[in-house]
């Protein structure tokens, strides 16, 4: 009976943060260096939209840009949420479409608008 209460007056572990990145925060800023076109994996061909960003000093990641068309430029803000593409290896985040003047929401979208920040 001993060995049950000593593991309950334990001091218990604290949780690890999953996404370093983004340290507990469901969406951060991030400034784009660069933006590139990835190629997929195997049964996929279409060339995919990513920017190259930097979140503080240190943290350089590459992230997705969903949709058709965008206005992101070099040294643009734009916000990011954790969202892993399966068909780039290596992508983990996602481009917030419709927040902010860098990024516009996909024009003429009629399905799944509110994933595109598309209005009526």
């Amino acid at each position: 009976m001993k060995a049950v209460i000593n593991s309950y007056l334990r001091p218990k572990k604290k949780k690890k943060c999953r996404n370093i990145v983004l340290r507990g925060y469901p969406q951060r800023k991030i400034f784009c260096t660069e933006i590139i076109k990835l190629k997929p994996k195997k049964p996929n061909s279409a060339q995919r939209s990513v920017l190259k960003g930097v979140i503080g000093r240190w943290s350089r990641l590459a992230v997705h840009i969903p949709g058709e068309g965008h206005s992101i430029i070099k040294n643009s803000t734009v916000l990011v949420q954790g969202a892993r593409v399966r068909d780039l290896p290596g992508v983990k985040m996602r481009v917030v479409r419709g927040t902010g003047a860098d990024v516009g929401g996909v024009s003429k979208r009629i399905t799944s608008r509110s994933r595109y920040g598309t209005r009526k």
